[in-house]
């Protein structure tokens, strides 16, 4: 039997009979006239029509010329493929013009892993690397979960993921501005829009010049009570340290707290504790002084002291100072529900979200069952929290 006879039977057992392959090199009878050059072949040889045997040139195991990997017929793809890319034979047998492209698909799709850690991260951060059942994966991020701060504030994330993969500019009611007054804090609403609040009365300051503590309506002021003024000083009700040693006969200012209906300046001033701070007269109580005194987030209302519970947009300190039952955690103004005052209150199991009365909560926040979870799915370890799926 010839030399290219023998190569013809060794390749047709290398694909039907004991799977060995026998390469004969370039050396071997027919390598000087280029190694079973398809091109010997008018009507193509029996394994395709028209192309090269194992790939035009060089030797059997692979010619240094790509014509198996792209010709009609090449059986298991020349060139750079070579015998790596036998793999794909079986395939090109019964094929009459696909045999290289067969030969090149050996590159795995996948990078195996055993745990996230073996996964390349993603230089997309609204897409995330998981390792599932031992191959490396992607999932995308959540939607509105926020991983770029913006800078400067202005009520909005500069970046938040769209859940996905990209990412979108969202509003972030954390993201407040910085007022120059430093008796106002910066304010974000719903929709993104920035405003100011004033600061909370007694909080220090320190312009203008002379003023030492906030009103709590927004101005830098001397005195907020007589003890905050030097002695023989009273602190009248334009907040300033003024010489008015009494502000009823013998009563009031430095002189003896004074009576229920005697002239007074400020709550120190009636033996009530309580002066009112339109008609200026001792009365007997703080919470109808129209004064924000005691411990009162707002005036008259809320606190320890006050029956009054605050209205929707006054200020508070917790849900209880709220007719609502909802003190905002990031404004500490009353809203209208729980569900979005970001505080974690109520029966939510994770902020303004689950506990059956609130929205669902998104992956990875805590949940108590399934129900709590957009996903439909809360995980059984501990801590519980919402699985993507």
């Amino acid at each position: 039997m010839s030399a290219r006879g023998a190569g013809c039977l060794a390749l047709v057992c290398l694909l039907g009979c004991s799977g060995r392959l026998t390469i004969y090199e370039g050396s071997t009878p027919g390598g000087d006239t280029g190694g079973f050059s398809g091109a010997a072949s008018s009507g193509g040889d029996r394994f395709g029509g028209g192309g090269a045997f194992l790939g035009e040139g060089g030797s059997n195991a692979g010619g240094a010329s790509a014509a198996g990997l792209t010709g009609s017929a090449g059986l298991a793809g020349g060139g750079a493929a070579g015998v790596g890319a036998v793999a794909g034979a079986a395939g090109a047998l019964s094929t009459s013009g696909s045999g290289g492209d067969l030969g090149a698909a050996g590159d795995a799709s996948q990078t195996p892993c055993s745990s996230v850690a073996d996964c390349p991260k993603s230089s997309n951060a609204c897409v995330t690397a998981l390792c599932a059942v031992g191959l490396c994966e992607t999932s995308n991020v959540p939607p509105n979960k926020l991983f770029v701060e913006d800078s400067p504030a202005d009520c909005h994330a500069t970046s938040a993921c769209d859940g996905q993969g990209h990412a979108t500019r969202v509003v972030d009611q954390n993201d407040v501005p910085t007022p120059s007054n430093p008796c106002l804090q910066g304010t974000c609403n719903g929709v993104g829009v920035p405003g100011t609040e004033a600061t909370v009365a007694g909080a220090p300051c320190d312009t203008p010049p002379g003023a030492v503590m906030c009103d709590g309506a927004g101005t830098c002021v001397q005195c907020l009570l007589t003890q905050d003024c030097p002695s023989g000083l009273s602190c009248a009700a334009t907040h300033q340290c003024v010489n008015a040693p009494c502000t009823d006969l013998d009563c009031g200012g430095v002189c003896p707290p004074c009576a229920n209906g005697k002239k007074c300046l400020q709550d120190q001033d009636c033996n009530s504790n309580a002066c009112d701070g339109v008609s200026l007269i001792c009365i007997a109580d703080q919470c109808s002084d129209h004064r924000l005194d005691g411990n009162e987030p707002d005036l008259d209302c809320g606190g320890d002291n006050c029956r009054a519970r605050c209205a929707l947009g006054q200020n508070c300190f917790a849900d209880s100072d709220c007719a609502s039952g909802a003190c905002d955690g990031v404004s500490q103004r009353c809203v209208s529900g729980q569900c979005t005052d970001h505080r974690q209150d109520g029966k939510e199991t994770d902020l303004d979200c689950g506990g059956g009365t609130c929205p669902t909560c998104a992956f990875d926040k805590h949940c108590l069952v399934n129900a709590d979870c957009a996903s439909g799915h809360c995980s059984n370890g501990f801590p519980t929290v919402c699985l993507l799926h």
